[in-house]
């Protein structure tokens, strides 16, 4: 017989109580009180089965449970949504957080794209075993999906507003600076633009200046995306940082 869980264990308690009361008090006349089968509570009893979220709520408004009764009978459930919750959640964080999701996404779109570990390792200069786990976490987050022996994206285009600083969005924009100062020394001038200019400006236009430039992002990735093959992936940052400190 396999290890009962707690909920099963503590509805089989209340059974074995009402037939020391009762003798004549069968499994079938509990389970017609709890309104589930016979035969389903005779698995859960035997430890075949578990119950359900939804059942172990119905079964605690028939048993008229206490508040810390309730509690009790349904931990086990709480504990593993919020679980669940928790990991969703981390997968979430980790995808908005490294620079590496994106490019595998924008790899999608080349001409010569194969859904090879080791390929998109060696075009992203990266590991595979880094790949293999960023693949992984695209597809738990079912973002891509193999489709009739093919990868493709199920999400045709991911934008995320940057409406205020996070964890997550610091520590990708941190690894899009350190990949422009890797290029800045590594490509060509031919192959990369990096370019900046200073100037004053009132403080309190910073977030006109954040709607053009998140304009200027969209629009131009968008056309150069439409103009000829597209072979290479390429990261577009534009920043705008004050150099000097406020006065207080």
């Amino acid at each position: 017989m396999e290890e009962l869980s707690l909920p099963a264990t503590m509805l089989k308690n209340i059974f074995l109580k009402r037939q020391e009361r009762n003798e004549k008090y069968s499994l079938r006349s509990f389970a017609r009180d709890l309104s589930i089968s016979h035969a389903l509570l005779s698995l859960v009893f035997s430890g075949k089965r578990s119950l359900t979220p939804d059942i172990s709520e119905k079964i605690a408004d028939k048993l008229n449970m206490s508040a810390k009764l309730r509690k009790r009978f349904l931990q086990n459930y709480i504990e593993k949504e919020k679980s669940e919750t928790y990991a969703l959640e981390m997968e979430k964080f980790m995808f908005l957080s490294e620079w590496q999701h994106y490019a595998i996404l924008s790899l999608f779109h080349t001409c010569d794209f194969r859904m090879d570990h080791k390929w998109i390792a060696e075009r992203l200069g990266t590991s595979e075993m880094l790949v293999q786990e960023s693949v992984r976490r695209l597809v738990r987050l079912g973002i891509i999906e193999e489709k009739d022996g093919k990868w493709v994206r199920k999400a045709k285009d991911l934008r995320f507003p940057n409406q205020k600083s996070t964890v997550a969005t610091r520590r990708f924009q941190s690894q899009l600076l350190k990949k422009a100062a890797e290029s800045l020394q590594r490509d060509s001038f031919e192959e990369r633009e990096v370019s900046s200019l200073t100037f004053a400006m009132s403080p309190q236009n910073i977030d006109y200046a954040r709607e053009k430039i998140r304009q200027f992002r969209y629009e131009l990735s968008e056309e150069l995306e439409s103009l000829g093959p597209k072979e290479e992936v390429y990261n577009l940052t534009v920043q705008i940082c004050p150099v000097t400190r406020r006065k207080k």
